[in-house]
């Protein structure tokens, strides 16, 4: 009889934080902002090292822009004075297409707010948009992914030696 052999694969992830907040059907409300906090006060270590922020957008055809702009406003324990960045993300081509992938008609669209850097103690992003709510109209969810930047670890597998008594 010949021994079975068990072998477990591990899933190498890039990213360390992905959340997203759904939109209503009637758009995002005046006045409102999402905030994102992918530090917690017990995981400081979960964000060592460099990664990139993306801010993402899913959206479906009955979207009514063309673009969205995004106010991105970021703080942290070191820096408690809101840094706030605008940025204009392209959801259809000028023919009309979705420039987003998707599936079922909704569609993705996702733009690098940082690359490299190193993820602060209490940092918080807060995602608004100055547009009026008409305006972000089949708009479904605003989130931010924060991917480690670079290569992937070297997770060290032990070479399998086998059941003593066994041939």
């Amino acid at each position: 009889m010949a021994p079975a052999v068990a072998v477990a694969c591990a899933e190498i992830s890039d990213t360390d934080y992905s959340s997203f907040a759904d939109i209503p059907a009637e758009g995002m409300p005046q006045g409102w902002e999402f905030v994102f906090n992918p530090t917690q006060s017990d995981s400081a270590a979960i964000l060592s090292g460099h990664h990139d922020v993306v801010v993402v957008a899913r959206y479906t055809n009955e979207c009514h822009s063309r673009s969205i702009s995004l106010d991105i406003e970021e703080i942290s324990f070191s820096n408690p004075t809101p840094a706030t960045t605008r940025v204009e993300i392209d959801l259809f081509g000028d023919d009309g297409r979705p420039l987003g992938t998707g599936v079922y008609g909704v569609y993705e669209i996702a733009d690098t707010i940082h690359r490299q850097i190193e993820i602060a103690d209490g940092y918080s992003i807060a995602v608004s948009s100055p547009l009026q709510s008409t305006q972000t109209r089949g708009m479904k969810a605003i989130g931010i992914v924060i991917p480690r930047s670079g290569s992937r670890p070297v997770i060290p597998i032990p070479e399998f030696k086998g059941v003593p008594g066994r041939r």
